[in-house]
């Protein structure tokens, strides 16, 4: 699986960081990406446009996980959106790990019988991530 993580603040950074650690422990067979935006990290923020990376990303992607407002990823997302069964699943985690919610359905290239969805429903509903308290 191909999975792109989008981190908007330094906050989301540091939790992108933690959530990636984990993700590759349970799935080393997975392909994990980082994009950044976020002006407080001149050394590793992305110089073009949020919009323009995720363009260039949504049709090569298993999935996306967007660590910011959903409002960024909805906004992000909606030019290149197809269909169900081509686009990429997309999850919006706020920024502390305490909230995510499935942006697009997780159909389409997630369901192609290697258990894809499951993880990606793992990545939602990650939610002990706060405060230090991880599961």
């Amino acid at each position: 699986m191909k999975l792109l993580f989008v981190a908007c603040s330094i906050q989301a950074y540091e939790l992108m960081g933690r959530i990636r650690e984990k993700w590759q422990q349970a799935h080393p067979e997975d392909s994990l990406y980082s994009l950044v935006k976020c002006s407080a990290l001149p050394n590793v923020t992305e110089k073009r446009s949020l919009t323009m990376c995720i363009g260039e990303w949504f049709f090569e992607a298993d999935a996306i996980v967007f660590l910011c407002a959903t409002g960024i990823a909805v906004r992000c997302i909606a030019p290149f959106i197809t269909h169900k069964s081509d686009d990429p699943a997309v999850v919006v985690m706020d920024e502390t790990g305490a909230f995510s919610i499935a942006a697009l359905i997780i159909v389409g290239k997630v369901l192609d019988g290697g258990g894809r969805r499951s993880r990606l429903y793992d990545a939602s509903f990650t939610t002990g991530f706060r405060e230090g308290k991880e599961r």
